[in-house]
């Protein structure tokens, strides 16, 4: 860096007085969430859909390897709007929460795993004494 300094930087300030300097482009959460949704498998779909000469739409040089599913979207757009959310609109009643008891037999794990839940709750006696998590 120091050997070629002499002759870099007066070329970099003749290009930054011809071209213009270079500011970093930031995009704002709507610009974010709308250029994932653009590159989901579905979109690009479309984006790649052509009309033949008879009107009928047909694709071309689409892989499934290109773009997003959606749920890799759902997740990202996710992750961007969770300061918009507030815990409040995601609490669920207690007496509607999937919950397991304690001293339930162990062969009833099915249950759990079948479920399709992440957090699943473990109360011991009644509902208001949680001691744990599944």
């Amino acid at each position: 860096m120091y050997i070629s300094f002499p002759i870099s930087y007066p070329i970099s300030l003749l290009l930054d007085y011809l071209l213009g300097t270079h500011t970093k482009s930031r995009f704002r959460n709507n610009d974010l969430v709308a250029l994932i949704e653009l590159h989901t498998h579905n979109e690009l779909k479309k984006m790649h859909m052509i009309e033949d000469k008879e009107g009928n739409l047909e694709s071309f040089r689409y892989s499934e390897e290109i773009g997003l599913n959606q749920e890799q979207a759902n997740l990202m757009i996710s992750a961007i709007e969770m300061n918009k959310k507030k815990a409040r609109e995601k609490m669920i009643p207690l007496d509607k929460v999937f919950m397991f008891d304690h001293f339930q037999n162990i062969n009833d794990i099915r249950v759990l795993t079948n479920g399709g839940y992440s957090r699943i709750p473990i109360y011991e006696h009644k509902k208001d004494n949680i001691v744990g998590k599944y």
